[in-house]
């Protein structure tokens, strides 16, 4: 029994010594609301002028320390902020006689002055509206941050500018987009009117003939040069070659197609 009453006081001790106070600080403007998560027995160091204290449990309030026993103590305070021209320094004393837990929100639309922050063994994250910067299990003397604001004017300049391109982009993404539908639709419109013309030129030409004559015809319609050797009409369209000199020969008197000789071979074409 007496073992097990020696190790839990142990315990006791361990926990109370490896935890450390969760202490947030949010910088408004020339102010710093601080906020203050004891989960035991502590001694608050305050600054020596702050207002609207608000504590969840009973405290001990002596020389600006503050006593408490898991408790949630707030304070207002303007002691930690100081002018130095243009930037604004965040000095924070330590804030209490153990480890704590320590995040630092720099206000809207202000960032760090020229890498100015100390001690250096922080990490930095944002909520979308704040930069914060944040200390684990620190002990050490005092925390130093050097901030400045982005203009108001440019930033919202360069918001607005922001928005405006992403406007323009998408209406030029849509209205290319339409073009497109557009000139897709011409060429469509385009290749039928084409395709018609040639229907109604085959009409036309090929109207008044039959058999052989109508084939020769229809074939050279369909080549690219509207033109064929005649071997490769002997071949493709299976007409003997005396019946296609002839063939071809009455073609030429009705005007249809001319014929131009290359030695032995006669390239034939679409008048």
């Amino acid at each position: 029994m007496r073992g097990l009453c020696q190790f839990l006081l142990l315990a006791v001790f361990f926990i109370s010594f490896v935890s450390a106070t969760d202490i947030t600080y949010t910088i408004v403007g020339e102010k710093v609301l601080v906020e203050i998560e004891a989960d035991r027995e502590e001694i608050i160091i305050l600054p020596e002028s702050y207002s609207v204290l608000e504590s969840t449990e009973k405290y001990i309030l002596s020389n600006n320390r503050l006593i408490t026993d898991q408790a949630t103590i707030k304070f207002i305070t303007k002691d930690y902020i100081r002018e130095t021209g243009d930037e604004h320094l965040f000095v924070l004393p330590r804030p209490s006689n153990s480890n704590s837990n320590i995040q630092v929100y720099l206000p809207k639309n202000h960032i760090l002055s020229d890498n100015l922050i100390f001690p250096k063994d922080y990490s930095v994250s944002t909520n979308g509206k704040n930069i914060i910067f944040e200390w684990k299990d620190f002990s050490e003397g005092e925390i130093i941050i050097f901030y400045k604001g982005i203009p108001t004017s440019n930033f919202s300049y360069y918001i607005i500018v922001g928005t405006l391109l992403i406007i323009i982009a998408i209406v030029l993404y849509f209205q290319q987009k339409r073009f497109k539908k557009k000139i897709n639709l011409i060429k469509k419109k385009q290749n039928k009117a084409k395709q018609k013309f040639k229907n109604l030129k085959k009409v036309s030409v090929t109207k008044n003939l039959f058999g052989d004559e109508k084939k020769i015809i229809e074939y050279l319609l369909s080549k690219k040069e509207k033109s064929s050797w005649t071997k490769e009409l002997v071949k493709e369209l299976g007409i003997p070659k005396v019946r296609l000199s002839r063939k071809l020969r009455s073609l030429a008197e009705k005007n249809l197609i001319k014929r131009k000789s290359y030695g032995n071979e006669k390239k034939i074409s679409l008048n």
